[in-house]
Order: C-alpha cells, then sequence, then structure tokens
C-alpha cells in the first residue's frame, strides 16, 4: 500500500468514527440525596452549585449533578442511594443524617459529605452502640 492509499484510508476511518468519541471526556457524576422535596432543597441546591462554581466546576458544562428527592418518604432513601451508587458518582451529597445511615449501608466505596443538616449527625450512632453495650 502506498503512503496516499494508506493516509487516504485512515482519514476516511477518522471522519466515520464516531464524532462523540473524539470528543468523549469522563465528567465526574455528583450525586445528591435529599430526604425531602426539590423545592424544599432550593436554598441548598442553590448554595452547592454556588460552591461549586466557585471552585470551577459548572454544571452541565465540567461536572454532572444528579438529583434525587425522597419527597420526605424515609423508604425512598436506599432505593435512590442505590440508584445514585450505579452513577458510579465521585461523591454523594446527602441532605439529612436518616440519608447518611441509609447511604452508608448501601456504600462503602462512595464518599458521602452531609449538606443544609442542623442536626447531630453523630447522636444517631452514639444511641445505636450504647443500645448495644459498647462504651
Amino acid at each position: 500500500m502506498r503512503r496516499r492509499e494508506f493516509l487516504g484510508v485512515l482519514s476516511g476511518a477518522a471522519v466515520a468514527w464516531p464524532v462523540g468519541a473524539w470528543a468523549q471526556q469522563a465528567i465526574p457524576v455528583i450525586g445528591v440525596l435529599s430526604p425531602v422535596s426539590a423545592a424544599t432543597s432550593a436554598r441548598s441546591i442553590a448554595a452547592l452549585r454556588r460552591g461549586l462554581h466557585d471552585l470551577g466546576y459548572i454544571e452541565g458544562r465540567n461536572v454532572k449533578i444528579e438529583y434525587r428527592f425522597a419527597e420526605g418518604i424515609p423508604e425512598r432513601l436506599t432505593k435512590f442511594t442505590t440508584e445514585l451508587v450505579a452513577l458510579n458518582p465521585v461523591v454523594i451529597a446527602v441532605g439529612s443524617t436518616s440519608g447518611i445511615m441509609a447511604a452508608s449501608k448501601i456504600t462503602q466505596a462512595v464518599p458521602l459529605i452531609m449538606i443544609g443538616v442542623t442536626e447531630d449527625p453523630v447522636l444517631p450512632w452514639l444511641r445505636a452502640s450504647r443500645a448495644l453495650g459498647a462504651t
């Protein structure tokens, strides 16, 4: 095969290759797990977006945020955590102690952080520990 023929075949293959494959970059996913509705979480979500923006992360551009709102139904927290973990997020931001407890039963591989929480996150574990007789 001569050089021109080879370059022709190579460039033809490059054109045929899906455009998305050339531009595809891994965009980190952040999971957000809220025990309440989207409307109730709006201020916390806005603060999270501002904080990410201040660090150079723009939702939809260089970071993807996946939201799950339990709408006040605690049983949904486990299901939604499982959904978020399946998306392979770099972190899951959780908006309640009950959410952290549910999420920690599903994953130990994905870091969990608490946002917008006013209750004591350690107290439930202390109570459980004392109930089991630990010191």
